[in-house]
Formats: structure tokens, C-alpha cells, sequence
């Protein structure tokens, strides 16, 4: 798509026109692929920041909405924009339990051993 790091005038607004289409139709995950493939340099020259960020929270919504959160994370962790990546480090929380009498852990729990079954807790 890019020579010397510039796209075509033309490459420019058929990849605008086909993002406007798409966001049209309300398909924001087709919006965030392809400009994911084009990178962020050429991202920039076909539409604004804010658009793209707007795309991603709603692409991220529609994963978390659908349970898919690996691949919620993979988007989020692999954006540029330092809002987004922040989103995934707010919203992972990590439960621990006993493997043995599944009692869940307080979180911060430092005992050696669960308070319930006297068991030993590995970390």
C-alpha cells in the first residue's frame, strides 16, 4: 500500500470510503482489523485518532459483550493509544482458590496454607 511511507491519494480515500461503509453498516470490528493491517502510520493519513479509538472501545465492547476476552485483551494490549492499553490492565482481575477444598483466597492472602482445609497453597 505505501511507498517511502506514503500512500496514493487514491489508496487513501478508497480505504476511507471502505472504513465509512463499514462503520456505516455498524460493523466496527472489520473498521479495527483493517486498520490494525495498515498500521499506525498509515492509519493516520486515512482517518483521526479519535475515530480509531471510538472503533476500538466499541470493537472491545462487543467482545466483552460476547465473553471473548482473550481476544478483547490482544486488541486492547496491542493498541497505540495508551487509554486502551490502560483499559486491560483495569479490568483483569485474577480470582485464586484452594485446589484442594475450592475455597476461594482473600485476595492478598499470604498464608501458606488455606484458612479452611489446612492445605498448601502454591502461588
Amino acid at each position: 500500500l505505501a511507498r517511502g511511507g506514503v500512500i496514493s491519494s487514491v489508496r487513501v480515500a478508497a480505504m476511507r470510503e471502505a472504513l465509512e461503509y463499514y462503520a456505516n453498516a455498524g460493523d466496527v470490528q472489520t473498521c479495527v482489523v483493517m486498520l490494525r493491517v495498515l498500521g499506525d502510520d498509515a492509519a493516520d493519513e486515512i482517518v483521526d485518532r479519535a475515530q480509531v479509538q471510538r472503533w476500538t472501545v466499541e470493537y472491545i465492547d462487543l467482545l466483552h459483550r460476547l465473553q471473548l476476552w482473550s481476544p478483547a485483551s490482544v486488541i486492547m494490549a496491542g493498541c497505540v493509544d495508551e487509554q486502551i492499553r490502560r483499559m486491560n490492565q483495569r479490568s483483569t482481575t485474577m480470582h485464586t482458590g484452594c485446589a484442594h477444598c475450592k475455597k476461594a483466597l482473600a485476595p492478598g492472602d499470604s498464608r501458606e496454607r488455606c484458612a479452611e482445609c489446612k492445605a498448601h497453597v502454591s502461588r
